[in-house]
This record gives structure tokens, C-alpha cells and sequence, in this order.
């Protein structure tokens, strides 16, 4: 399942490489064209239980590998990359249950609904018992919440949580991009993104008193799925002083989310380092199918190309498809159209997990086009439970630009969750995060940090601790309320996700929950405020 392909690379980074593609060997490929380093890896859909065997018990030949230049290349390197390995038999099981995952994802989400609609449990059997009949909520209505909605059912923001200086001259409240506020409000607005255009355009103008702008569903042209969902509100509709477009991260019972997390797959841009193919391509930008797309990705962004041209490196025939919305393309556009409108808005991008890696890649991609349309507005950049996009060499270019456009970061990681921790960052996989990390312990205490403690997360000998931490945020999450209020009440499907992460504490830690208290709680480098007032 793996394939090889680096021509021309230094030794640093040639010795490191291997690549996993559905391709069969290098004959596909027209090594004169492909200037540039890459590293792809996705387990093969045909006898992926053998493989995922063979990857386990390490049999010969569970990672053959082709490449270019095979004598400067050492097997060895793949033989001792265990995270890679890990990484692959993680993909493995993915993709094995995948279709196990997606249907009890659909009948957990609808079952949580059935119940909330209907007015509870019982509510709900008695009405089935009378047989009085019971309410299904439409997949596409604003009664209809997602699995992350029905963990965290906390959604309105209201007066407790502004600054008393940030008041409208006529009463009406306004939100300093620079308040801890205003990263509430996008901790919110990162929670919102999992749910469907009925439920956020709803929150927004009704809870929130907001503009919305739209809701974008959007092409992956790898996957041949609708994957990316993102969507964009302002504060008002004219005279905007802030636009904000929030991702959606990754989704509880969805394989694919999951498989882009784990992947460890890299394409290397001139001057710009590697970046993480699978973010790519949720962003519509290119197909590890069809690698001449990446090339001309490479072009669209470093030569001056016209304004009506795209930067996604797709063929032209998905392009220009008005069914398959890109994600870049379509929401650079409208951001673009946005500004032109309200020239003195700040631009904020945000997003947990998968989200928070596409709102950190839409940025890096603005930087390395410098596309100043856009880049004059970038105020802040804000994410939570974020992977890694890239390596050391685009962590220092993303350093330098954040520095030079005066742009803020937000990286913010709670305790033990898993996914700020993957990609590796080792010797092999090399990935590496840009900026200083906001962590929150278990305790909901702050520091800054240049990278989160037991920062490639599987460490047998931290093993004990992290599964101790499990415990003690369960024990603290039932009791949390009777400190600050019932806006700090654990649902229970919530306690219930707690409960699983005795087993798997990385993912219990990942949920939004833990973001959104870890904010409230916390200090942010802002004025602190007494929280015990209902905030929700």
C-alpha cells in the first residue's frame, strides 16, 4: 500500500520519505514532471484486513516502497518509523469501519433528537405507549442537532459575557476583536459549524443578533464527497466591523474526518515547506489521484495570475462544475466581495480539529499568494484541538507572516487531546505547529507554551497519568455546576463520552466541551470577570 516518490531531494528529506497511494508503481508517474518532494499514504480499500494484519505483526513486506532513486534510499527508515506504522493501521481500521461508524453515527444523532424534541425519555415513551405518536425532526430543520449540538447545548451569547466597555452608543452591544468576548464568541462559532444551515442561520440572527452571511458545503475531489462545511457571519450587515468564517471540524462518527486527521501525507512548496495533502484537499485545492494538480496549485499560488482565475489546482471540468463548491476558491471569493463592502472590517478565521487546521492552511495559502485583498483585513486566527499542517520549514514562514501582518494566533489545546498531537513530530514524519500553543490543563489552567506537553501523545510511560486525567475530569465535569452554575452542567451524553474516555482519554478530551469551559474559565490574558452568572 505504499508508494515512494521524491526526485531530487536532499538527503535530510530523501532518507525520510515514503509514500502510500492507491497508484501500483512508478510508471505512472512522469518523474521529469514532478520537481517537487511528496509523501501520500492511504490504506487500500482491496484486502485492507490483510494488510491491517500484516501492518500489526510487522510480516515482510507489509510497507514495500517504490521511489526514484532507490540507492539512496534505506528500508530501514520505514522499518523503525512506528508512528508512521501506527498511523497506518489507525487508517486501516478506519477504513474498515467506515460504514459501521456512519450509521450508528445517523441513528445516535437522529435518536438524540427523537428525545429532545419529544420533551425527554419518558416524555417520549409514554407517547409511543398512548400511541399519541411522536415528532422526527427533518435532517435539514432547526430542530434538528447535530452530536456535537447534544453535547454542548450551550449556543446564546448574551450581555454577561461582554465587557461592560463594549456598549454601543444606542444600547446596542459591540464585540472588541481583542476581548475575551470576541474568543468566546468564536469558540461558539466553531461549536456552530457541525450543525446544519437552518440551525447556525437561526442562532446567528435570532440568539447572537448577528448578520449571516451564508453556508458553504463544499467539493473534495479526492474523497468524491461533499465534505468541507463552513459558514460566514458579520456582526451587522453594513458598516461590518468584523467578518468571521468558521469550519467545521471533525465530525464524531465520520471515517473520512478521522482518516484526514491521522493522515501523515505532504506535499513540499518552494519557500514554503510541506504541507498536509489531506487538508489540501478539503480546502478543494488539489487530488493525490491526479498529482499534476498540486503542481499547478504551486503555480496559482506563487505567479501573478488575473483575478478571475482560481488557485485550486482540479481540472478545469470540476472547476467550473457549479454543483461542486471549492472551499478556498468559493469562500476567498466572498470574503473578497465582503471587504469591498466594509472596508474597516477585521477578517477572523476559526475552527476545532479539522476546522482549526483549515482555518490555519486558508491562512497559510493567503500568505504564500500574498494576496492583500484580503491579507489588509486578517485581524486573528483562532483554534482549538488544531492537528498539524505542515513542517518546520512552514512553521517558520507562517512565524515570520503572522509577525509581519500583525496578525494573532490563537492555538489552544486542552490537557490530553489527541488530535493537536498528530501528525508526528519526530525524526520520519516531521510535522511540526507554528505560533505559541494557549494550553488549558484539566483544571481549566492556562499557560503559553511553544508546544503542548507529551507533544506526540503515545508515551507508554505517561500512559497511567493521561488515563488518571480521564477520571478526575469526570469527577470534576459532575460537580463542575455547583461551582459556576448550570451553564457548566454536563449532558448526559456528554458524561457519557467522559465515561469512553477512561478507555480513550485523547478523544474524550478532543470534545468541544472541554474548549468551550476551558474559554469561560480561563484568563486569556484578558481583564477576568466573575463567571458565576448564568453566561447561556
Amino acid at each position: 500500500p505504499l508508494l515512494f516518490c521524491q526526485p531530487s531531494i536532499p538527503r535530510a528529506i530523501r532518507n525520510h520519505g515514503y509514500i502510500a497511494s492507491r497508484m501500483n508503481s512508478l510508471n505512472e508517474f512522469d518523474s521529469q514532471q514532478l520537481p517537487d518532494p511528496f509523501v501520500m499514504a492511504l490504506p487500500v480499500s482491496a484486502h485492507t484486513c490483510s494488510n491491517l494484519l500484516r501492518l500489526i505483526f510487522r510480516f515482510q513486506g507489509t510497507m514495500p516502497c517504490v521511489q526514484s532513486n532507490p540507492e539512496n534510499f534505506h528500508q530501514q527508515y520505514l522499518d523503525q518509523s512506528w508512528q508512521a506504522r501506527v498511523s497506518l493501521i489507525i487508517l486501516h481500521v478506519l477504513c474498515i469501519l467506515s460504514s459501521p461508524l456512519r450509521t450508528v453515527g445517523e441513528f445516535l444523532e437522529m435518536y438524540l433528537n427523537i428525545i429532545r424534541v419529544n420533551g425527554g425519555f419518558l416524555k417520549t415513551i409514554v407517547k409511543l405507549v398512548i400511541r399519541n405518536g411522536i415528532t422526527v425532526p427533518p435532517k435539514d430543520s432547526r430542530c434538528y442537532v447535530s452530536i456535537v449540538g447534544n453535547l454542548d447545548l450551550r449556543e446564546n451569547l448574551i450581555e454577561d459575557v461582554l465587557d461592560p466597555g463594549n456598549r454601543g452608543t444606542e444600547g446596542q452591544e459591540t464585540l472588541n476583536t481583542d476581548s475575551k468576548a470576541f474568543v468566546v464568541l468564536s469558540t461558539l462559532a466553531a461549536k456552530l459549524a457541525y450543525e446544519n444551515e437552518a440551525v447556525i442561520e437561526y442562532i446567528v440572527t435570532r440568539h447572537w443578533n448577528m448578520h449571516f452571511v451564508k453556508f458553504y458545503n463544499c467539493w473534495n475531489d479526492y474523497l468524491c464527497a461533499y465534505t468541507t462545511k463552513a459558514f460566514i457571519f458579520m456582526d451587522k450587515p453594513e458598516e461590518a466591523e468584523f467578518v468571521m468564517v468558521a469550519f467545521r471540524g471533525t465530525e464524531l462518527f465520520d471515517a473520512n474526518d478521522w482518516s484526514t486527521d491521522f493522515d501523515f501525507s505532504w506535499y513540499s512548496f518552494p519557500s514554503l515547506g510541506r504541507v498536509h495533502i489531506g487538508f489540501l484537499e478539503a480546502l478543494g485545492l488539489g487530488n493525490r489521484n491526479q498529482v499534476e494538480t498540486f503542481l499547478k496549485l504551486k503555480r496559482n499560488c506563487t505567479l501573478n495570475v488575473r483575478e478571475d482565475e482560481r488557485t485550486s489546482g482540479l481540472p478545469s471540468s470540476v472547476i467550473k462544475d457549479p454543483s461542486k463548491t471549492l472551499a478556498f476558491d468559493s469562500i476567498c471569493k466572498m470574503i473578497k466581495n465582503l471587504l469591498k463592502r466594509n472596508p474597516n472590517a477585521k477578517l477572523c478565521f476559526t475552527g476545532h480539529s479539522l476546522g482549526g487546521a483549515l482555518s490555519a492552511l486558508v491562512t497559510t495559502i493567503l500568505f504564500y499568494k500574498r494576496d492583500f485583498d484580503i491579507l489588509k483585513n486578517l485581524s486573528s486566527i483562532y483554534t482549538f484541538g488544531q492537528p498539524r499542517v505542515g513542517d518546520q520549514t512552514l512553521a517558520d514562514f507562517m512565524n515570520r507572516s503572522l509577525e509581519q501582518y500583525k496578525v494573532k494566533y490563537y492555538r489552544i489545546v486542552y490537557s490530553n487531546d489527541l488530535i493537536p498531537r498528530v501528525p508526528a513530530d519526530d525524526q520520519i514524519l516531521q510535522f511540526k505547529h507554528f505560533g505559541n500553543c494557549l494550553y488549558f490543563n484539566c483544571m481549566y489552567k492556562e499557560k503559553i507554551l511553544h508546544s503542548q506537553p507529551n507533544n506526540n501523545y503515545f508515551s507508554v510511560l505517561l500512559f497511567p497519568e493521561i488515563h488518571l486525567t480521564a477520571l478526575y475530569e469526570l469527577l470534576q465535569s459532575q460537580i463542575l455546576w455547583l461551582i459556576y452554575g448550570d451553564s457548566f452542567r454536563e449532558t448526559p451524553l456528554s458524561t457519557a463520552v467522559r465515561i469512553t474516555g477512561l478507555v480513550f482519554p485523547g478523544l474524550a478530551a478532543h470534545s468541544l466541551v472541554n474548549y468551550v469551559t476551558s474559554v469561560l474559565l480561563g484568563d486569556l490574558g484578558i481583564h477576568k470577570k466573575s463567571i458565576k452568572k448564568r453566561l447561556y
